[in-house]
């Protein structure tokens, strides 16, 4: 950028006095601190400390770093500043998340997110989750209504038009389907699981019994053991050929055919 650390940091200082000088909440957010030397964000630091800016971000600009070595440049940060820190890390190797939750757990006191990563690049941390991981696996309550994460996830992706990935983590589709015929098996004997997850069940090679026993029942309609194993045979057969998961259509005719033979 043309700049030498030291008028970066001048600048710096009059900027933040600036903001602070009108009333603003600043966070002062030093570019690209993970590929930074050490001399260098303590330079940056200081001048953060001397405005008195309000907090100050560790800055993962472009996803790089591992969150062993994340944690450890949080933790030293946090040696040279009195600041409450702020963390801010992007998805470029999928550690984004992971990044985040080990500058919390150094003491930052903010995390940088959006709905459903979306971002420059490969994208910023995804709130749901960074919000979800923190709940469950670090008993951690971010203060985030979890019961309507699902339906912002879904208004981000409409109005924004990124379409999440099936296999997107929290609310990708392909996380409430199931083909495994050993967990459809739960779904089955306790429905009311099925129904509050929404899931989707789907017949295909690795479908077992209570797969085709969880389509009846959806349908409506019983069968004897020796009609659901054949249902199951052709399920199996069939995906195995077509190399995919069957269609309703595909089913349909399946076990109408199976059904509709006399005993």
């Amino acid at each position: 950028m043309g700049m030498t650390v030291e008028s970066a940091a001048r600048s710096a200082v009059e900027t933040i006095e600036y903001a602070k000088s009108r009333g603003l909440f600043v966070v002062f957010f030093p570019y690209d601190t993970t590929r930074t030397d050490f001399e260098a964000i303590k330079k940056m630091v200081k001048a953060g400390d001397e405005a008195h800016a309000d907090r100050i971000a560790v800055v993962d600009t472009v996803g790089g770093a591992s969150p062993e070595g994340f944690r450890h440049l949080v933790s030293k940060v946090r040696e040279i500043t009195k600041v409450p820190l702020e963390v801010h890390c992007h998805n470029t190797l999928s550690l984004g998340v992971a990044n985040t939750i080990m500058g919390l757990c150094e003491g930052a006191m903010a995390a940088h997110v959006a709905v459903n990563g979306i971002g420059e690049g490969a994208g910023n941390v995804a709130l749901e989750e960074l919000v979800v991981a923190m709940k469950l696996l670090y008993g951690k309550d971010l203060g985030v209504d979890l019961k309507k994460l699902r339906e912002v996830s879904f208004l981000v992706e409409k109005y924004s038009g990124i379409p999440l990935p099936v296999n997107k983590p929290v609310f990708g589709k392909n996380l409430f389907r199931r083909e495994s015929g050993i967990v459809v098996e739960r779904y089955y004997k306790m429905p009311e699981v099925a129904r509050e997850r929404e899931t989707e069940v789907v017949l295909g090679k690795k479908s077992g019994k209570y797969s085709v026993l969880y389509a009846l029942r959806k349908r409506g309609l019983n069968a004897t053991d020796e009609q659901v194993k054949e249902v199951l045979d052709e399920v199996k057969a069939m995906s195995i050929a077509k190399r995919g998961f069957l269609s309703e259509e595909e089913l349909d005719q399946i076990i109408g055919n199976t059904l509709g033979k006399k005993s």
